[in-house]
């Protein structure tokens, strides 16, 4: 009675040993495929979502299970194989987190310019107005932009925070408030049908169809960094449904053909875009919407730089993407403390400076 039972144990040990194999080969397999792939096709999109740490340490933390549960196997080549596989992965996985967050940049952080430009940016998703004005009071942006704010006396108490000499714009689900002239603007919708998450077409109608939207600044930023730039901000529907690569596209075609009496049609190139993008960092789609446009983050950041969801950010989705003519000299995420979105801020400077 003793033998059988022991028998079934080490045939239970060894079937739960080559479930908790496959699984954690599985995970590896997925996330490698959706690294490499990217969001380069509609099917490799949500691989490329799989979060690297979460991914390496789900397979290492299998494979070691794996190991440990077929001990009892006579082939030895084969339980040290498995053994080196989950080093392997539990190393892959340190190098990995080692480089998201940067680390060697706290041996020698990025010294910052006496003068250089503030940029604030916050999904706020509909946040009390009394807030947002406390946000601007403590991070002394240079140009703050807020994303569904709730209508109101917003404006004023936007206006208040920049004083008479700033300027502040309320255009679609944008807030804007800059110390600095902002010279000229425009703003267009971008024609999509991203369904609001947990909302039902069918049940909500119109409503559950977020469309996007996105919109430019002319700043004159003189007084700052010696020059006027054109930022771009935009709004990018949630559903993950939508190949990011079509949407990016449609988002140029979109800025492209807009107009309102100037003398070529379209939003100025960018120097800056900035905005809740809903693609992770270092998508290849983002390439797509700013060919050699750099991330702030890649230029300066350090440490986890997670925006989505703001209690657990495993994701990082809101993005400030930097063009040839600036460079970032800070970079960070900032937990508001309400919201679905953490906030970015960035301080930029003429790269001639």
């Amino acid at each position: 009675m003793t033998s059988v039972l022991g028998r079934g144990c080490a045939c239970a040990a060894r079937v739960l040993a080559w479930l908790t194999r496959l699984i954690g080969w599985l995970v590896l397999a997925l996330w490698a495929v959706g690294a490499i792939a990217s969001d380069r096709w509609a099917w490799s999109q949500p691989l490329s979502w799989i979060p690297t740490p979460a991914a390496l340490v789900v397979s290492g933390g299998l494979l070691s299970m794996a190991w440990l549960l077929g001990k009892t196997n006579r082939r030895k080549r084969r339980r040290r194989a498995l053994a080196l596989m989950a080093l392997c992965t539990w190393g892959l996985c340190a190098v990995s987190f080692a480089y998201e967050c940067r680390v060697w940049r706290y041996a020698s952080p990025a010294s910052r310019p006496e003068q250089f430009l503030r940029v604030l940016f916050w999904n706020s998703a509909s946040s009390s107005l009394e807030y947002p004005p406390k946000l601007i009071t403590q991070h002394a942006p240079d140009l703050t932009v807020f994303v569904d704010l709730r209508w109101g006396m917003g404006r004023e108490m936007l206006a208040k925070c920049v004083g008479e000499n700033g300027t502040s714009l309320w255009v679609g689900g944008f807030s804007l408030a800059s110390r600095y002239p902002i010279t000229g603007w425009g703003h267009t919708l971008l024609g999509f049908k991203g369904v609001r998450a947990g909302m039902d077409p069918a049940e909500d109608g119109p409503a559950a169809y977020d469309s996007g939207e996105a919109m430019f600044v002319e700043l004159d930023a003189t007084e700052a960094i010696g020059r006027s730039i054109v930022v771009w901000i935009l709004d990018i529907p949630s559903d993950p449904r939508l190949h990011r690569v079509a949407m990016f596209r449609q988002v140029l075609e979109r800025t492209s053909a807009w107009s309102r009496g100037r003398e070529a049609p379209g939003f100025p190139a960018p120097d800056l875009i900035i905005g809740d993008l809903n693609t992770p960092r270092g998508a290849a789609s983002l390439q797509v919407l700013a060919p050699g446009a750099t991330s702030a983050f890649s230029q300066v950041g350090r440490g986890w730089a997670g925006s989505w969801p703001r209690r657990w950010p495993a994701w990082h989705i809101d993005h400030a993407l930097v063009g040839d003519a600036l460079r970032a000299a800070s970079y960070t995420i900032v937990d508001p403390g309400r919201g679905t979105h953490r906030m970015q801020i960035v301080d930029l400077t003429a790269m001639d400076r």
